[in-house]
């Protein structure tokens, strides 16, 4: 896909302009693997903000505009900009309008993204989240998404973070780096396919495949849940004519009275947290050799991590 600069630019501009008013935000996603150097063309921006800074955030997008166009939210998708929704793991969506599909930047805002771990006031200071917390968005049910999570896995290795040693998903890589660098007891536990990596046991590639495909399941089945509870607010939020054209604010409060009512703030606490990974494990393993179950990404701390988060 071809992209203009100037969205990229409008988007640094934009960020670095609420970092100096005290903004805590991070580029993470397309935007930031282009500014680590591993490419990906995208004309969007995933923002991660902390959820203290949510309505600084609207206030910095609703006085902003882009060749003219003002910020507007992107009607009848995700959230609104507010608690108690971007705690409980949903994303609020945003498009400066211009009618050019190549030149219409668009900002997807998360506060507690997928799989991620480290609050954002952990991050690093500038521009960029850590390659750590990319590698872990990118883990999706999308296949094209796999190269770049072993991409910054290797730049995390390249930089001296052996943590980029749970982000290597092609195996032949993996085998070459499990002999170069040390792997910690920590990392063994968080990521147990590495003994087969470094003892080259015949399960190791049957192992990689199968922690993909147990991360993608469990990023469609969490997409699926969030979608189902999200029905009844997108059917209210429709119902209100000429929303599209409102200015952003109005919007806001629009979104924000439906989805009091018809938007439950954190989907996966109904249906249940342990529910859903043990119904992604047994989908996964359907079929394979049993021995592999123990070859499974570790997730005891993302499951202790969203029933905090839910509490």
């Amino acid at each position: 896909m071809k992209v203009d600069k100037t969205i990229n630019a409008f988007y640094r501009e934009l960020v670095s302009h609420g970092q100096r008013l005290g903004l805590v935000a991070r580029f993470t996603g397309g935007q930031a693997c282009l500014d680590y150097g591993i490419a990906e063309f995208t004309k969007d921006l995933d923002l991660i903000v902390s959820v203290n800074d949510i309505n600084r955030l609207l206030s910095l997008l609703e006085t902003r505009q882009f060749q003219g166009v003002s910020c507007s939210y992107r009607i009848g998708h995700g959230c609104p900009l507010a608690s108690p929704w971007l705690d409980g793991g949903w994303t609020s969506h945003f498009v400066f309008p211009t009618g050019d599909a190549f030149l219409e930047p668009s900002i997807d805002v998360f506060a507690n993204p997928p799989r991620v771990l480290t609050p954002i006031e952990d991050e690093p200071s500038g521009l960029l989240a850590s390659l750590n917390t990319i590698a872990e968005m990118k883990k999706t049910r999308r296949p094209k998404d796999w190269s770049y999570v072993t991409s910054l896995g290797a730049k995390m290795l390249k930089d001296g973070d052996p943590q980029g040693l749970l982000h290597i998903f092609d195996v032949d890589l993996l085998a070459e780096f499990v002999e170069i660098y040390d792997i910690s007891d920590d990392l063994l536990s968080r990521r147990p396919v590495l003994a087969l990596a470094r003892q080259k046991h015949p399960l190791f590639f049957r192992a990689v495949q199968t922690e993909i495909d147990f991360w993608s399941k469990l990023d469609k089945k969490r997409l699926g849940i969030y979608k189902n509870a999200w029905v009844a607010y997108f059917k209210e939020v429709r119902k209100i004519p000429g929303l599209e054209s409102e200015g952003l604010r109005k919007q806001h409060t629009v979104q924000m009275d439906i989805a009091e009512k018809f938007l439950p703030p954190f989907p996966l606490q109904i249906y249940g947290i342990r529910r859903l990974f043990d119904e992604v494990r047994e989908f996964v393993m359907a079929g394979l050799s049993r021995e592999l179950v123990q070859y499974l990404p570790n997730t005891s701390a993302l499951e202790r991590h969203l029933e905090q988060i839910s509490s």
